[in-house]
């Protein structure tokens, strides 16, 4: 089953809308087990128990911004394409493109 995660590698057609689920899935199920942490297991020690809802939530955080990057990417890939009839079309992608080459990416590996 794809997750947030994986999503690039899972399927290149995937949709945004998969994408967005995914991402709302994974932060609801983690938002649930934060609910359980605190509600169902007393006896778990507190310093741990706290840690696994910092943990928890971090991972909240990390899926919220991994969302937000997709809805803009989205945003700009709507963007770019934007039909021939629009003048301006022509200078914002070459200029998108010639920023985007003094840009330093950073693959994360």
């Amino acid at each position: 089953m794809a997750s947030y995660r994986n999503v690039s590698s899972v399927s290149p057609s995937i949709t945004y809308k998969e994408i967005f689920g995914l991402c709302d899935k994974s932060i609801e199920s983690r938002t649930n087990l934060i609910i359980e942490l605190r509600g169902l297991y007393p006896n778990i020690k507190y310093d741990l128990k706290e840690k696994l809802v910092d943990f928890l939530n971090s991972e909240n955080e990390l899926v919220r911004s991994k969302r937000a990057f997709y809805q803009n990417q989205l945003t700009l890939w709507g963007f770019l394409h934007i039909p021939r009839n629009y003048p301006f079309q022509d200078y914002i992608t070459s200029s998108y493109i010639e920023l985007s080459a003094h840009i330093p990416y950073n693959s994360g590996d």
